[in-house]
């Protein structure tokens, strides 16, 4: 009898874990559609660059995107993404250098 019990506390136990992880698969992020513009920056010109970030997983989940150009670094962070869902992010970036 004790090991029925033990068996069942095990299986209630894994059942309570798999309804608070949610069902289907973690989040999991992808980038796409990344924009410049302009796309042949002049010094100092404020430059944008946007993109898609999409959760192509099943469960919402946080993602930060970060942005380096020599020594300038900058992040944005997405939140709540639910599974299967876009958002776009932009960053602003004040040419030091012409670019091509």
């Amino acid at each position: 009898m004790k090991r029925v019990f033990g068996v069942m506390v095990v299986l209630l136990l894994a059942v309570s874990l798999l309804a608070a992880c949610g069902p289907g698969t973690p989040a999991e992020f992808t980038l796409s559609g990344v924009t410049v513009s302009p796309s042949a920056p002049v010094v100092n010109d404020t430059v944008t660059i946007s993109a898609t970030v999409k959760n192509v997983g099943e469960q919402s989940g946080d993602c930060d995107v970060g942005l380096t150009i020599g020594d300038y670094t900058d992040s944005k962070s997405v939140s709540a993404l639910a599974g299967g869902a876009s958002s776009s992010v932009s960053f602003s970036y004040d040419a030091t250098t012409a670019g091509s």
